[in-house]
């Protein structure tokens, strides 16, 4: 198996493998190769499409694979030798500039010469993608999108999928992420009640303050939120906010 490393420091030696003439004996959970910006119908090269492609690739493999990957650009399905050098500098650095579009990532890029399909000089572009540990690598902005990459595709990360992926990284503890702001209605009384009579009889908090002491809670300035495990145990509809909140009971046998 080639390693995504290797081939990155070493091309030359990984010639027969980058140009292989089907896709699907080169792409795979840790290789990926495009075009990048061939001159469409409106006569400029469309390099935002490919931007984007960059984008979701590093953010799939930074998420996935903890032994690194490699996206190639300037090849094509086929292997033929596309090339960069058609860009002018300005796009070749926006290629390389992955800080401008993804967060929490560390991928490099570099460029290699070789000759084209029609026997010209030329260059690929080859970016080599670390893992991210105890991160989730997105796009920047109020909104961000990250992917995971299975086999030899990118899948978009839902809600549900980025917090699965949150806590096999160990990023947080799950049951202490935000989940909405606190409102005083949506306790079960009758439940925080019981949960009283176990305390101590000195302890003397308002609700909020009690849930905030055992971690129902998070506060911020002038306001309280529920965390993922007060909203479950202390409301009386957790599914309104987290209709995926569910409880598994499991049953072991035992000689004890």
């Amino acid at each position: 198996m080639h390693n995504p490393r290797e081939v990155f420091e070493y091309p030359e030696q990984h010639w027969e493998f980058l140009t292989a003439l089907d896709d699907a004996e080169f792409e795979g959970q840790y290789f990926d190769r495009k075009e990048a910006g061939r001159v469409g119908q409106n006569g400029k090269n469309d390099l935002t499409k490919v931007i984007e492609q960059i984008a979701e690739c590093i953010s799939a493999f930074a998420n996935a694979n903890k032994s690194g990957s490699l996206l190639v650009l300037g090849i094509s399905t086929k292997g033929e030798i596309k090339g960069v050098k058609h860009l002018v500098d300005s796009e070749r650095i926006r290629l390389t500039n992955f800080g401008d579009i993804l967060r929490n990532q560390a991928a490099q890029g570099k460029f290699y010469d070789c000759i084209n399909e029609f026997g010209d000089k030329d260059e690929i572009c080859l970016i080599y993608v670390p893992y991210t540990p105890q991160q989730i690598c997105e796009t920047i902005g109020n909104f961000p999108k990250a992917w995971i990459r299975q086999g030899y595709h990118n899948t978009l990360l839902d809600q549900i999928r980025k917090e699965q992926l949150i806590r096999d990284k160990k990023i947080v503890h799950f049951e202490q992420v935000f989940c909405c702001p606190y409102d005083k209605t949506d306790i079960d009384q009758s439940l925080l009640k019981e949960f009283c009579k176990s305390l101590d009889n000195d302890y003397e908090h308002t609700e909020e303050q009690l849930l905030y002491q055992i971690g129902a809670l998070t506060k911020g300035e002038d306001t309280y939120d529920f965390t993922n495990a007060g909203f479950f145990f202390f409301t009386t509809n957790p599914q309104r906010i987290k209709s995926y909140f569910y409880i598994r009971l499991l049953r072991f046998e035992s000689n004890l």
